[in-house]
């Protein structure tokens, strides 16, 4: 189950249209103008391909992508650490100052929060799954570049919601988007 999960959770990372993830840093604009379009995003999902497809062997298997999940999870780690570090002291500083009410409502409260958290994944990995099997067209189990891109396209066409070809700064953040995930998320 654990396999699955992170497969699943994965392939959610490498799916999102290369202009939905701009919001942090417009790393698909190539031309610096604000404005991703198709050719752009083509090439950005090309090369996030690329990177996953750790053997170079033009597919990308599960195998691969829950490597590349565990590699951005291990510096999302990393990043996190001294902040989690920080959060655990001033937690054990309140639990060293309450009442022993306010000690069961914490952990009645933490326990609520591992089931939410627990359902989530796994409502994560149903949909994830979901994807990957509309995303391997052809059902071997692997995605090639060709469909790791249509997948990529139909979402950048949901964003693109004047239909130009072009994902500007309003459709990146949702005000003009009809559809898909926009900048409500």
């Amino acid at each position: 189950m654990t396999k699955f999960l992170l497969s699943a959770a994965a392939l959610a990372l490498a799916f999102p249209t290369v202009a939905e993830a701009q919001h942090h840093g417009m790393k698909a604009d190539a031309d610096g103008d604000k404005i991703v379009t198709l050719a752009e995003h083509d090439a950005a999902v090309a090369q996030r391909f690329a990177r996953i497809d750790a053997d170079g062997d033009g597919l990308v298997t599960e195998a691969e992508m829950k490597a590349m999940h565990e590699a951005r999870m291990e510096k999302r780690a990393e990043r996190r650490g001294e902040r989690m570090e920080q959060r655990r002291e001033r937690m054990e500083k309140r639990m060293a100052e309450a009442t022993p009410e306010q000690r069961a409502r914490f952990e009645e409260m933490r326990e609520k929060r591992a089931e939410m958290r627990e359902l989530r994944q796994d409502h994560r990995a149903e949909r994830h799954a979901e994807m990957w099997a509309k995303t391997d067209t052809n059902g071997d189990g692997a995605l090639s570049l060709a469909e790791f891109q249509a997948h990529s396209r139909e979402r950048f066409a949901k964003m693109d919601a004047n239909g130009n070809g072009q994902i500007d700064a309003d459709e990146r953040r949702g005000k003009r988007h009809h559809g898909g995930h926009g900048g409500n998320r």
